[in-house]
């Protein structure tokens, strides 16, 4: 159990058509892509002659309540936007500055580029909300890169407890009862039988945090069940996920999409996401039937695979 969970550690729109993503394992060459992207600024150019309207504001038009697919066509326009780029984009992480902390600062600039009527009260509402979930990222990555910078700490009773709910959320009944000093943690994936607290060690508070929540969800409860009777350790491989999804989130544009809502707090946001990662990997792994030792391989094939069928760009049901 031991090794091989250390095997494990060491790892419809008014728009046009957006152009194909070339993060997929056999990529368009780069001749298609330019031809591609060449015809995209085409059809845009010929959109806003026939309309007299940006893209920016075909967007924000769709509908009279603001809906999340509307931030995340808006965001991919404001991103691609060659004008827009100097004044809005960090070179760095092809995101918007984190200086930017009012929607107003963000619209103002917009505007100085684009010729949006904004005499059209539905418009402009729309188009601050869009920029108000587009700012909501960078809190998020700051929120979560400071719990991920939290050390797990033994003398720290908020993590000695939460480390106990741990044990009681996923433990059989039968184990429940156990006194902490009997605890088999490699019963739920750990890689030591009765230290646990030195997994957290890459991904600290974060990856425990991300644990716990998963394990308060029926879902949780039932791949652990499952997991039991596969080759993978279970909790490993939370904190491995946990580590993919806070690089995604802080290092790529794909991976800031999901996370363009306002509306719903940063941890809480954060867990949400990474359960539903957890249950997808854990039936990736299903499919596969993989030994142990093809894990980072199958962790590499799936997150193409997530990358593949656009998960960072659905949005969440009815928004």
């Amino acid at each position: 159990q031991m090794a091989t969970s250390q095997n494990m550690s060491s790892s419809t729109s008014s728009s046009p058509p957006s152009p194909p993503s070339s993060t997929s394992s056999s990529p368009p060459p780069s001749w298609f892509l330019f031809l591609w992207e060449w015809l995209w600024f085409l059809l845009k150019y010929l959109y806003h002659i026939y309309t007299g309207k940006s893209e920016l504001e075909r967007i924000c038009e769709q509908d009279e309540i603001h809906k999340l697919r509307m931030t995340h066509q808006f965001a991919y326009s404001v991103l691609k936007s060659r004008k827009m780029q100097r004044d809005l984009i960090d070179e760095d992480t092809k995101y918007l500055k984190s200086s930017f902390k009012r929607p107003q600062q963000i619209y103002t600039i917009v505007l100085s580029y684009k010729n949006i009527n904004t005499e059209r009260h539905h418009v402009v509402k729309n188009m601050k909300l869009c920029i108000e979930d587009m700012i909501h990222v960078n809190k998020v990555i700051s929120d979560v890169k400071m719990i991920r910078e939290t050390r797990y700490d033994e003398a720290n009773e908020k993590h000695e407890e939460l480390l106990d709910a741990l044990w009681m959320n996923f433990a059989q009944d039968g184990d429940k009862k156990t006194s902490p000093e009997k605890r088999d943690w490699t019963k739920l994936g750990f890689q030591r039988r009765d230290e646990p607290r030195t997994d957290f060690r890459g991904m600290g508070e974060l990856g425990l945090l991300n644990l716990v929540a998963f394990s308060e969800t029926s879902s949780g409860k039932r791949l652990l069940m499952e997991a039991q009777t596969m080759d993978y350790s279970f909790a490993i491989t939370g904190i491995n996920l946990t580590a993919d999804l806070y690089k995604y989130l802080s290092s790529t544009r794909e991976g800031k999409y999901r996370f363009m809502n306002r509306q719903i707090e940063s941890l809480p946001q954060f867990n949400e996401i990474y359960g539903e990662i957890f249950v997808r990997f854990h039936q990736y792994w299903k499919e596969r039937n993989p030994s142990i030792m093809e894990f980072n391989q199958v962790k590499e094939d799936f997150w193409r695979e997530m990358e593949q069928i656009n998960f960072w760009r659905v949005p969440r049901p009815n928004a």
